[in-house]
């Protein structure tokens, strides 16, 4: 079983990994965050794990919205952490551009599944807000909190320059694709109020056949033309993470890797499913019983409290000196949310009819744009310290207070 990595080494292109077999070099590359993940799965906070079918019974039976809401929301928070044990244990068993396929979908559930069923449910701004609220989360409160537990005993964080300028460089052209829609829909002449409407689809459409372009060059670029500019990013210290490969006993990981990684991630996803359809169900109900905005609820509640356990494994592995590892972790989570699920959810509204467009909340968009130029900013020098972490998770915290004064945008169907 030692040989077979070897035997398909040269298969993977010209780019060599200096003297070790592929497949331990990407298990030791995730390591610290499979590490940390499996931590928190078995920690006490799978005690929640009893929400799911107080959650499900809750939802099926009709109950008051505010404790369908809460009860299947708290349910997805284990539930994300078991997804993402499980691709993290299936890293190294599948191909390169099918691995990267199932984290960018299954690794981002709730905003895959909320979004599909809030567009299936007529709630557009409810899928576009979740969207655009992760997105944040990971700009401003995960990379704020990255840079502040791994430097407040530091002078300086270094991290390297030249991949996370090429990162930053698409991001910034990602976010003005997203938001070019709503830039039309905000100048554009209201007289003509249906022709205005079809354009934004239009650009819409085009754009969401662009990122997906991006999304299949950018694996290109990373898995086959430009390797070698990834591998100072995914093995910064091979040195620690050699023991902890070599203390796992290699006749038992491929039977967890093939068997239990799949039934975890299938009945995990299942339930996420369920969870979500209540969650998107009853999100309006609970508003109007505990007088959160729709805007609050879906920017800052649904993302934060939905995916809290992959945002603290990201900044618990920043702490243990993997501060550029934490770095490329939050940058690549959101490429794939804007590369993938975004122009997804677009397709989907595109092929099935659906009211589903690029042409978000101007305020939530202006906010969005922000950030990615701050975040942009502050990744220019290739060093950074706690004190802008801090200024990050700052950020955050006026922007949310601004969603909690703020009313949620009137629901528009974009198109019939």
């Amino acid at each position: 079983m030692s040989e077979a990595p070897e035997t398909h080494c040269p298969e993977n292109g010209p780019v060599s990994f200096l003297n070790s077999p592929p497949r331990p070099l990407r298990q030791n590359s995730w390591h610290p965050y499979h590490a940390v993940t499996k931590k928190i799965c078995y920690s006490y906070l799978q005690v929640l794990l009893i929400f799911v079918p107080i959650g499900i019974v809750t939802g099926s039976l009709q109950w008051a919205d505010e404790v369908v809401f809460l009860s299947n929301l708290v349910a997805i928070i284990p539930l994300i952490s078991w997804t993402n044990l499980a691709l993290s244990q299936q890293y190294a068993s599948l191909g390169q551009v099918v691995d990267e396929l199932l984290k960018a979908s299954l690794g981002n559930t709730i905003e895959l599944i909320v979004g599909l069923i809030a567009v299936k449910q007529q709630q557009v701004r409810m899928s576009q807000s979740v969207l655009l609220g992760s997105t944040l989360c990971y700009l401003l409160l995960v990379l704020g909190g990255c840079l502040f537990v791994a430097g407040y005993d530091k002078k300086k964080l270094r991290f390297d320059l030249t991949l996370t300028s090429i990162l930053s460089s698409l991001l910034m052209v990602v976010s003005i694709s997203l938001i070019i829609p709503t830039i039309i829909a905000m100048f554009s002449s209201f007289n003509s109020e249906a022709n205005d409407e079809s354009d934004i689809v239009l650009i819409s459409h085009t754009a969401a056949v662009v990122l997906f372009t991006l999304l299949f060059v950018f694996l290109l670029f990373r898995l086959r033309t430009h390797t070698s500019l990834f591998d100072t990013v995914l093995y910064p210290e091979p040195p620690r993470t050699v023991p902890n490969q070599d203390a796992t006993p290699p006749e038992r990981y491929p039977i967890f890797e093939r068997f239990r990684p799949s039934i975890i991630l299938l009945v995990a996803s299942s339930c996420v499913l369920i969870c979500g359809y209540y969650v998107v169900g009853s999100v309006n109900g609970f508003c109007q019983a505990s007088g959160f905005s729709k805007a609050f609820t879906n920017l800052v509640l649904i993302p934060v409290m939905g995916n809290s356990t992959k945002y603290l494994t990201i900044i618990a592995m920043c702490r243990t000196n993997k501060v550029e590892l934490g770095i490329r972790a939050v940058i690549s989570s959101i490429l794939r949310l804007t590369l993938l699920i975004a122009p997804f959810l677009v397709f989907l509204g595109w092929t099935f009819d659906l009211p589903m467009s690029l042409n978000f909340d101007p305020f939530e968009a202006t906010v969005f744009f922000i950030s990615i130029m701050v975040t942009s900013g502050m990744m220019h020098n290739g060093e950074t310290n706690y004190f802008e972490g801090l200024m990050l998770m700052g950020t955050y915290l006026i922007a949310t207070l601004s969603f909690y004064m703020r009313p949620a945008a009137p629901e528009k169907v974009p198109f019939h």
